[in-house]
């Protein structure tokens, strides 16, 4: 692919579609920008906003953007996700299992419809590094809600056995009962135990983040040939995908969940391009059903 393509340009008209991304704060949040371009690369007219919202006025500002005509859904983020899943007129069974809601679209009827993307993204984040989760070993650090989304979309992408481990126990042991539930061919447990045996390790939990508070668990359990995936999007390399790229695990950092979650959002809210019907090879006779 030529590099002397120019990028196209983000265009704002009468007929632009917006998607306020929700939280409070939200100087710190990386999508608004990320999202804009890829719904531009997509061809979409249509531009995520960054919306400070204050926790006390949470429900009357999304009675005011029920109101937008151009509104193409919402993104949301701390700490409105577990929030705005009671205030949704419908959600998908994964947001229901998590308990919370990261992403709304409007349906044909205006009804709000609410799904969480966060676990989708560490999965696409995944797969773009090679990582193939199928009959996988997962062991999953962080029983909240990223714990819970993670768990939920590794779960559905087919992993067999997931370890949920939190500095709550009671917290990793409500996610587990929720997941076996929901997914009772995989074999789901609770603690630490997975980090001598999974193959991938997954941190979701805040530890890290901004370089701070170490790593969420003694590194020397882990082992060479391991997979240490990342939640945490700054900084890029945290000191837990540090001491793992020494140990000689393959790394894959935050920012590839935040590029999947990307790809995922502008699916969900039709952002992107119908793919064009395959054209038949003009010598190749067909039969239609």
């Amino acid at each position: 692919m030529s590099t002397n393509v120019p990028a196209p340009a983000l265009t704002v008209s009468g007929r632009t579609r917006l998607v306020p991304v929700i939280g409070h704060p939200i100087a710190q949040a990386k999508s608004p920008a990320l999202l804009s371009a890829r719904a531009c690369e997509a061809g979409a007219d249509t531009l995520f906003l960054p919306m400070d919202i204050r926790p006390d006025g949470l429900r009357a500002a999304l009675i005011g953007l029920r109101q937008l005509e151009n509104l193409a859904g919402l993104v949301v983020t701390i700490p409105f996700k577990p929030l705005v899943l009671d205030l949704v007129d419908d959600a998908t069974p994964a947001a229901r299992l998590v308990g919370a809601v990261n992403l709304v679209k409007p349906d044909a009827q205006g009804r709000w419809i609410g799904d969480i993307m966060d676990g989708n993204g560490m999965v696409r984040g995944l797969a773009a590094a090679g990582v193939n989760l199928t009959g996988a070993s997962v062991q999953i650090i962080g029983g909240g809600g990223a714990g819970a989304a993670v768990a939920q979309a590794i779960a559905a992408a087919g992993a067999s056995e997931i370890a949920i481990a939190d500095t709550v126990a009671e917290k990793a042991e409500i996610l587990a009962a929720r997941l076996a539930a929901a997914f009772p061919e995989i074999r789901i447990r609770t603690g630490h135990d997975g980090l001598a045996t999974a193959g991938i390790v997954v941190n979701a939990s805040p530890v890290g983040m901004n370089g701070t508070g170490g790593t969420p668990f003694d590194t020397d359990r882990l082992h060479s040939g391991q997979i240490v995936a990342e939640m945490v999007m700054e900084p890029a390399e945290t000191p837990l995908l540090a001491a793992a790229r020494r140990i000689g695990c393959k790394t894959v950092p935050g920012l590839a969940t935040l590029e999947g979650q990307a790809g995922a959002i502008i699916e969900f809210l039709d952002l992107a391009p119908a793919a064009a019907p395959a054209t038949a090879d003009p010598k190749t006779k067909t039969k239609m059903d």
